[in-house]
């Protein structure tokens, strides 16, 4: 292993993930005019569905530089943004160890400008999509991951503009059951 900082080799990251909660964070990014901007992923682990672009944090790792990674990794933005914590969730998956668990915290940014992303790249109208489109949604859509149904709430007052100020602490204090994930 050269430097836990810079992520796990693979098979290290799978054997953690399999035995201790994984802590990421969530980036909420929300336009007035276009909505939230969600990503495509389709992998064996959450299969195929827009979800809310994210990191697990790394070893020694600021939430703010991870939240930088997300932005410029995976929305292709580079410029420095003002992230605002709106909710904190445990997230499990009752069927499966590796990736199993993650206590999750969403953030949400607004940008005001899209000059920063190339139209092309966002694909805002395409009917099949690839592992990492972007587009800009303005409901949230039937066919979201479901790990972060969840998240329906906060999109739907982000995009309503009615987001609340507090943070939404999630079931955090509450007990957790396995079939509190099959709501999702």
């Amino acid at each position: 292993m050269k430097n836990p900082r810079e992520g796990l080799p693979y098979h290290l990251f799978k054997y953690m993930s399999s035995i201790t909660p994984l802590l990421n964070v969530d980036l909420l990014l929300f336009n007035p005019d276009l909505g939230v901007l969600l990503s495509w992923r389709d992998d064996k682990f959450y299969g195929p569905g827009w979800h809310v672009p994210g990191g697990i944090i790394r070893f020694k790792e600021n939430f703010l530089d991870r939240l930088d990674c997300v932005a410029k990794n995976e929305i292709k933005i580079n410029e420095k943004l003002k992230y605002r914590l709106i909710a904190i969730n445990q997230i499990m998956n009752p069927s499966r160890d590796i990736r199993g668990h993650f206590i999750s915290f969403l953030f949400l940014s607004e940008i005001n400008k899209t000059d920063s992303h190339d139209k092309d790249e966002i694909k805002l109208e395409t009917r099949s999509y690839n592992n990492g489109d972007l587009s800009w949604h303005k409901n949230v859509p039937s066919n979201i991951i479901p790990q972060h149904k969840r998240y329906s709430e906060y999109i739907n007052q982000v995009i309503s503009k009615n987001a609340s100020k507090d943070i939404n602490i999630g079931n955090i204090l509450d007990k957790y059951y396995e079939n509190d994930e099959k709501q999702y």
